[in-house]
């Protein structure tokens, strides 16, 4: 189930996989600053199926960014 958080429309099980690394969407007032976040974390010695997993969820903010921000 889609979830809007400061303007951050977000999988409610994405926020879920998130808080497990951490990140509340709540702190964040933008896709771009979330996506920040996420991507930072690659910097940390996280397993490849957790990469994948932050991969996945970025991918989708990006592609939810692109069409509010960019395709109009």
């Amino acid at each position: 189930m889609l979830k809007k958080i400061n303007n951050i429309i977000i999988d409610e099980a994405d926020i879920n996989t998130l808080k497990k690394y951490d990140i509340d969407i709540a702190d964040y007032q933008n896709i771009r600053e979330l996506s920040l976040a996420i991507e930072r974390l690659d910097d940390y010695s996280l397993e490849q199926e957790e990469l994948d997993e932050l991969d996945l969820i970025l991918s989708k903010l990006q592609e939810t960014d692109y069409y509010q921000n960019y395709r109009k």
